[in-house]
């Protein structure tokens, strides 16, 4: 009888420790796992989706990207898998942002600001070569269309370009001094590309319609080009885009790429081609990422040791849209 009763004492000691060590077992590889709140991204950037996880313990994480190419709301997927082999899926909504310009609409007031006109000293001639002299002397010359203001081609408010310009995008010139930019800029540590380039008669109609259905054509105007009037088809401009921060849009402003591309671009030929404070020499707001090349020489000239002097203001000529 106290051999029977020994054997049940040992084999209810048994299954004691058995489930103690199961418990124990279960308690440490329980596991925990959070993520970020919902997040929002511009178009284009880069994801990184174990940046978005806040707290993990006693799991492995697997997880995909997702593609930030077109605006609207995604979901990374992650699959936790614990140390039991158990699996469970969560995921996390990533907004893709449209980011179209963004700028804060604020009256940018100059001193006594120069009123700066064209003065016509030869008619129209068929609108095939057309000389006149802008009110700081340089000359004026509108060739099948095409408006040049001492030999430097202009697209702005009051000179617009014909539907049928199209040099096919960038030019070798532009693409090759946008590389040696963007090589130095990488050596400092800001991974730089052409985010908007050329962009054709149509592609600019369309795009500035889209603005005006969304903000009105009074601000539409204030920050893009109507058809015809755009640098971008021109071939000579791009907008930059840095990786890691805002792109096209007025939360770029002030970062340090943007800085770096302010006091270097004149370097490779580039001039910021609408400064702070130049609204009503240009008719545009300030636009830290657009640049339009124009040559070493003109670019370290318009420069101005950091105080760039806009084209219009150079050139001695308006950007004022007739109507």
């Amino acid at each position: 009888m106290k051999k029977k009763f020994k054997l049940l004492l040992l084999l209810i000691t048994f299954i004691c420790l058995v489930f103690i060590g199961i418990m124990f077992y279960i308690r440490n590889v329980r596991y925990t796992f959070k993520l970020a709140d919902k997040v929002s991204v511009n178009l284009n950037d880069s994801v990184d989706p174990a940046k978005y996880i806040k707290d993990m313990k006693n799991v492995n994480v697997y997880y995909e990207s997702i593609d930030t190419s077109k605006a609207g709301i995604y979901k990374i997927k992650y699959t936790v898998k614990t140390n039991l082999g158990i699996k469970k899926d969560y995921y996390l909504e990533v907004e893709v942002i449209d980011n179209t310009p963004v700028i804060k609409v604020e009256p940018e007031v100059e001193p006594n600001p120069e009123k700066v006109e064209i003065k016509t000293t030869e008619p129209v001639k068929n609108n095939k070569v057309v000389s006149r002299t802008s009110s700081k002397g340089y000359k004026v010359e509108e060739i099948n269309s095409v408006t040049y203001v001492n030999g430097i081609l202009i697209a702005n408010k009051t000179f617009s370009l014909p539907s049928t310009y199209n040099p096919g995008g960038l030019t070798s010139e532009v693409n090759a001094a946008a590389d040696e930019m963007f090589a130095a800029a990488k050596v400092v540590g800001f991974e730089m590309k052409a985010q908007s380039g050329f962009r054709s008669y149509e592609t600019q109609r369309k795009l500035y319609n889209n603005y005006v259905n969304r903000d009105g054509k009074a601000k539409a105007d204030t920050y893009s080009a109507r058809p015809g009037h755009s640098e971008h088809q021109t071939g000579l401009a791009f907008d930059v885009c840095a990786k890691g921060y805002a792109c096209i849009n007025s939360n770029f402003n002030g970062t340090a790429p943007a800085n770096w591309l302010a006091n270097n671009a004149h370097l490779y030929g580039f001039i910021l081609r609408y400064p702070k404070g130049k609204t009503n020499e240009t008719g545009y707001l300030y636009e830290s990422w657009h640049f339009r090349y124009v040559g070493k020489e003109l670019a370290a000239e318009l420069y101005n040791n950091g105080d760039w002097i806009s084209l219009e203001n150079y050139l001695g000529i308006t950007s004022e849209y007739s109507n």
